[in-house]
């Protein structure tokens, strides 16, 4: 099954979760189980669970705690502006055209995300810490049958230290997550965009026909989706619309939804012999273009694994150079040299995401398939795609990302007139973000 959706944001529940624990109660940090095994549950000195103790005693201390901890209403107010942005930003995402910016401004808002609950918690920390000089506080102590004073206190730091590590943890990793997605999500749309204009220069057949269904989809005339040099020149065009098309004078077909084929009995008169694939770099010099442009266009339409049969029976020394082209072409186009992972408790084996058949219908396997320097070469060329799909591409320009805040920050403004204003827009001119609500 292709990749090529976006479900609601992960960091928006995130966030909710978070407000929806604060303030923080002593009874809830002693029911806190720190992941880590260095930390042990929260108890007395004694070691009796905080749950086991008078539910009237517990109370007093919980109340004095909780007051200790609650931020003050600059910080729930900063706390709730974000989950707001949060919000409208993923409701923005079912209609924004690139989700580049969103990416973006995720990014901006994780720093200051970062910044704020550092400084939230260091000053919660304080007045905890603090909390046991307190007289009250010490005198409930005393009623909880904790004599020993110093030792609570800093089990006490300790868990909450935990507390508050785990707490930031689990945001910042649905931010990454979030954002890991988004970055996902963007590069398959470029790479979708760009096989669309490679496939109009294949042919003016295929440039009339992408003409028709970007008409067919309301865009009556070629329009950029932004100020990026490498944008498509047609909006609304998808792969999946395309159902055949011309490649170097070879038509390529779509015969169902995830399926492309085109005839490789032409190739028995082009292949040649002697010096030709006796290395990787003659193999990528020579591979057929269609071979690469059908794996390109699988993945970028969201595919994670590919299948490719190629039959030449009556030539099975062709065949064989063929089959390792084709491999190329999906390593070239992105997808991993690696096996599938089957989910916990699945009876499914591993596959490999990569899948060459040959005529006889049997995979082949790529350490058989290439020599041992040809595939070193070959896991090098994975890598450094590999390594290319994770580089950011270059930051769209200014303009561009200040319009799509703005629709945010339009959203953000009409469903709450007390907000702080325009925040985040400072990042489209490359200064400090300021904090929604400071």
């Amino acid at each position: 099954m292709p990749n090529n959706t976006l479900d609601k944001l992960k960091s928006v529940d995130a966030v909710d979760n978070y407000l929806r624990k604060m303030p923080l109660s002593l009874s809830e940090l002693g029911k806190f189980q720190a992941k880590d095994e260095k930390t042990p549950q929260l108890k007395t000195p004694t070691g009796v669970e905080l749950s086991k103790l008078e539910q009237e005693t517990m109370q007093a201390a919980d109340q004095t705690f909780r007051d200790a901890y609650q931020p003050d209403a600059n910080f729930d107010e900063q706390m709730r502006n974000y989950s707001r942005y949060l919000h409208n930003l993923d409701q923005s995402l079912k209609d924004a055209d690139s989700p580049q910016y969103a990416e973006i401004y995720l990014n901006d808002l994780q720093g200051e995300l970062r910044r704020t609950l550092n400084a939230a918690h260091e000053e919660a920390y304080n007045k905890i810490e603090a909390l046991f000089d307190d007289e009250a506080f010490v005198n409930t102590l005393h009623d909880m049958d904790i004599e020993d004073r110093d030792t609570f206190k800093q089990d006490t730091l300790t868990s909450l230290k935990a507390y508050q590590a785990e707490a930031q943890a689990a945001l910042h990793k649905a931010l990454e997550d979030d954002i890991t997605r988004l970055h996902r999500s963007n590069r398959q749309k470029n790479d979708e965009r760009a096989l669309i204009d490679e496939i109009c220069k294949y042919s003016k057949e295929n440039r009339a026909q992408i003409q028709t269904l970007a008409q067919q989809a309301g865009q009556n005339q070629q329009t950029a989706l932004d100020d990026n040099d490498d944008a498509s020149q047609f909006n609304g065009v998808n792969l999946k619309d395309i159902e055949s098309f011309t490649c170097k004078g070879r038509t390529i077909t779509k015969s169902d939804k995830n399926t492309y084929q085109f005839s490789t009995s032409f190739f028995d008169n082009l292949i040649g012999s002697g010096s030709f694939g006796r290395d990787i770099q003659d193999l990528v010099s020579n591979r057929p273009e269609q071979l690469k442009v059908m794996a390109k266009a699988l993945k970028a339409q969201g595919y994670q694994s590919i299948e490719t049969r190629i039959s030449l029976p009556a030539n099975p020394e062709r065949e064989k150079i063929l089959m390792k082209q084709a491999y190329i072409a999906a390593v070239e186009a992105g997808f991993s040299m690696g096996q599938t992972t089957p989910k916990e408790g699945s009876k499914e084996e591993p596959k490999p995401y990569i899948q060459i058949f040959n005529h006889n219908n049997q995979l082949a396997k790529p350490e058989e398939l290439f020599d041992s320097a040809e595939y070193a070469k070959l896991q090098q060329l994975a890598q450094q795609i590999k390594e290319q799909q994770e580089r950011p591409k270059n930051r769209p320009k200014a303009r561009s990302i200040r319009e799509f805040k703005h629709q945010i920050e339009d959203l953000h403004q009409s469903q709450n007139s007390n907000s702080a204003g325009p925040a985040l827009l400072q990042a489209a001119e490359g200064r400090h973000v300021q904090a929604p609500g400071r």
